[in-house]
């Protein structure tokens, strides 16, 4: 990720910003004309952005492929699936492997079906019903006991890219459970948080003014907007260690995001590595 691209994928976006994403966008349809995009009123992952969208997802699977061990043979559990912005560079890359992403915005859910599944079966898409307070305000049922549509042992790969960031202790705990459940022994959980690191020399050098400063302390955790906690939720690393460890997960490896105005990153978000041993 450079800082052009950094630049351009603000969730603040400048008005030299906007107009710069116009022009990548007429550019990328152009250049991408039969990959399917969702409809920019409908993009709720980042800017509303064919540029960003098709960036971030050809991004993502580098990242699998790096951190996770991505094979055509993988099987993927993908967790925030939303507008298959991480599922639309499989399409055609499966062979013997499967994929199955889930989400809580049933829309996002069909919008996906109509536009992925249709171009390659293997990549199949669900909806589940669970109450988040930024991004399902009125769904049925309660994340910190919900139990994943997946089999015990089954996935090779689990990931959840910007989840954990909008779930408050319990929720993130259950979650983690269920992914050590339906990991296969070895199995890659490639997820992403905003952590406040143990030691802040890990960072190495601050080039920048961070993007949220989480003013609010809750119990256990940090919120940077006071009338919701899941709009962006901050953990400290050594609690979200201790929920990988309950959970049965050893973390690999954490890859420090430029949210807090790092020099040195991979992504925006802090990138969480772990292993079902």
């Amino acid at each position: 990720m450079n800082r052009y691209s950094t630049f351009l994928e603000s969730s603040r976006p400048t008005r030299l910003a906007r107009l710069a994403l116009k022009v990548a966008d007429g550019y990328i349809s152009l250049r991408h004309p039969r990959q399917p995009w969702p409809p920019l009123t409908m993009m709720y992952e980042g800017p509303s952005s064919r540029w960003v969208y098709h960036r971030n997802g050809l991004a993502y699977l580098d990242h699998l492929k790096e951190l996770a061990g991505l094979t055509p043979a993988s099987r993927i559990f993908d967790i925030g699936c939303g507008l298959g912005r991480k599922t639309w560079p499989l399409a055609g890359y499966l062979e013997t492997g499967e994929y199955l992403g889930v989400d809580p915005r049933e829309e996002a859910v069909e919008w996906c079906r109509r536009s992925l599944s249709s171009r390659d079966r293997k990549l199949k898409f669900r909806h589940i019903d669970v109450q988040n307070g930024y991004y399902a305000p009125n769904g049925s049922h309660d994340a910190a006991a919900i139990t994943l549509p997946a089999d015990d042992d089954r996935y090779d790969i689990v990931m959840a890219n910007s989840v954990f960031t909008h779930m408050l202790p319990g929720e993130i705990a259950n979650y983690l459970g269920e992914c050590s459940r339906i990991l296969a022994p070895g199995g890659r959980l490639l997820c992403t948080f905003f952590m406040s690191p143990d030691s802040p020399a890990a960072l190495g050098p601050i080039s920048a003014s961070p993007r949220y400063t989480f003013p609010y302390e809750r119990d256990g955790y940090r919120v940077q907007h006071d009338n919701c906690d899941e709009h962006v939720v901050n953990y400290r690393e050594s609690d979200v260690r201790e929920m990988c460890d309950s959970a049965g997960i050893r973390l690999l490896d954490i890859k420090w995001g430029s949210w807090r105005g790092n020099a040195r990153y991979l992504d925006f978000q802090d990138i969480v590595l772990g292993e079902k041993p």
